[in-house]
């Protein structure tokens, strides 16, 4: 299992380390946002909307305490109005109370139904709750409703499904989502997960072709075949396959060869092309 995912790890750092200046930037862009909003918001301090902008820029912030008094100031400027209640769920949600966010976003669908971002917020806390049935329901909603719904509404629900043991129909909602969205790598790479946990060797590495054939770099597609293939007890096959990767990496240059994640995905086809060499001498 952790051969499998670890392409996905390294990808994983080097996204995270990044993110750390990015996040930073975000943040004091936030800050510049909530001085001119508040500045506005002196010339026009009836304007409801602007005191629901600047709780979620709060929120974004994670200055929960604040976010909450500027989404009671706007509930008392306009009553009746939804959307405060969009906004504690946000806020609840982001601030991991579970309870609260389901009670507010329940309050907002009951006023506005069929909101793609309410029915995902009430997903996402259902399944804290392991309520995974209606967590399925919830974000097949989501995406029914969303204009152009994210690949990781797809994502979750897959996951959600497979939980329940739903692996055929987690692999249909997720070719659903690449019938909406396009070839998304993420969504491929998620089937042909669930496909191997269901021995559909033949539909995984049909998955895995398409990747090879879409992206110029071969190499990480062609591991997943050889192990893909080994799983499969095509041996021979795997072998070739590990043997046509490590080959592919040795083209490369220097520089880029010594990258740490090619050099993680040169020893993960060393480790794959011992194992299928012992199995198979264990045939002779």
């Amino acid at each position: 299992m952790g051969t499998r995912f670890q392409s996905c790890s390294v990808a994983l750092v080097l996204l995270l380390a990044l993110s750390c200046p990015a996040r930073a930037l975000a943040h004091a862009g936030l800050d510049q946002r909530i001085v001119e909003i508040t500045a506005t918001m002196t010339a026009q301090p009836q304007d409801a909307a602007l005191w629901l902008e600047r709780s979620d820029l709060h929120r974004r912030h994670e200055h929960f305490k604040d976010a909450l008094a500027d989404l009671d100031h706007a509930a008392k400027l306009r009553p009746g109005w939804p959307m405060p209640a969009l906004g504690r769920a946000r806020i609840f949600q982001d601030d991991g109370r579970t309870a609260d966010a389901l009670v507010a976003v329940q309050t907002f669908l009951n006023a506005v139904t069929n909101h793609a971002e309410a029915l995902t917020i009430r997903a996402q806390c259902l399944l804290k709750q392991r309520k995974v049935t209606g967590a399925i329901a919830d974000f097949s909603s989501a995406i029914s409703f969303a204009p152009s719904p994210s690949p990781d509404l797809f994502l979750e629900r897959a996951r959600a499904q497979a939980a329940l043991g739903q692996i055929a129909n987690a692999v249909k909602g997720l070719d659903e989502g690449m019938a909406r969205l396009g070839a998304i790598p993420s969504l491929q790479l998620a089937a042909i997960e669930y496909e191997r946990q269901q021995a559909g060797f033949d539909a995984a590495l049909a998955r895995v072709e398409k990747l090879t054939a879409t992206f110029p770099v071969k190499e990480p597609w062609l591991v997943l075949r050889g192990e893909i293939l080994a799983q499969a007890g095509r041996l021979t096959e795997a072998k070739e396959t590990f043997q046509q990767t490590l080959a592919g990496i040795e083209g490369y240059p220097p520089a880029r060869r010594e990258l740490d994640m090619n050099q993680q995905l040169q020893t993960r086809a060393r480790d794959g092309l011992a194992r299928v060499e012992t199995r198979l001498a264990r045939k002779t």
